[in-house]
């Protein structure tokens, strides 16, 4: 398989085989048939069919996952935690994506959507729903991992009110919309405070803003 990229000399050949795999599901008809449905669909497309003979369902559990994780003491088995395990996962991608010694084709695939965004300055921001969603539609499995690295990093980082990054910042909108001005970020403006001007203790009129940062 060949995926071309933007530029004409830019491609990405790539072998896929077929291997297991683990599906979770809600505990509905819907969620059952849609996963049928979906890989019914994939062996039209690739001729592969499923090994029923190999498959198995599981029940979903009698105890809450909730209390299984616990630690002993607590009544539980310290089960995994099975949402922490994944985004564990999804935020090592993050770490294999911004190495810059990385210079695997792969990235290319991803850099083509993120570059809408400011590219890795968006693993840096407090991103709305609304920013996922819309990359979901291009590439579901990279808003998957921008949720779970969200999720991650909130909970181990306090940002000052200065050091806030402005940019798809689900706190600060526009029309009740994030926002990323790409010709302001090159122009090196990131944070709140740079906008800001403590002599006065008001922000920058628009003016200003294009006078300092030479904006046209």
């Amino acid at each position: 398989m060949t995926i071309q990229i933007d530029k004409p000399d830019e491609e990405i050949k790539q072998s896929l085989i077929a291997d297991d795999a683990t599906e979770f599901l809600n505990d509905n008809y819907d969620s059952f048939h849609n996963l049928i449905e979906s890989l019914t669909l994939y062996g039209m497309t690739s001729g592969l069919k499923l090994n029923k003979s190999k498959c198995t369902v599981l029940r979903p559990d009698k105890i809450k996952r909730t209390q299984l994780i616990q630690s002993v003491e607590n009544g539980g088995i310290q089960l995994t935690n099975i949402d922490s395990f994944l985004n564990a996962i999804k935020c090592s991608w993050v770490k294999r994506y911004l190495d810059n010694t990385n210079t695997s084709k792969w990235k290319l695939i991803y850099q083509k959507i993120l570059k809408k965004y400011g590219d890795s300055l968006l693993f840096e921001c407090n991103n709305s729903n609304t920013i996922l969603h819309k990359i979901a539609n291009e590439n579901i499995f990279l808003s998957d991992v921008l949720s779970a690295w969200s999720d991650v990093t909130h909970n181990l980082e306090t940002q000052t009110s200065s050091k806030t990054i402005l940019w798809n910042n689900k706190d600060i909108t526009s029309n009740n919309k994030t926002f990323f001005y790409k010709d302001w970020f090159e122009r090196s403006i990131k944070y709140v405070d740079q906008l800001y001007d403590y002599r006065i203790m008001d922000f920058y009129s628009f003016d200003n803003i294009c006078y300092i940062y030479g904006i046209p």
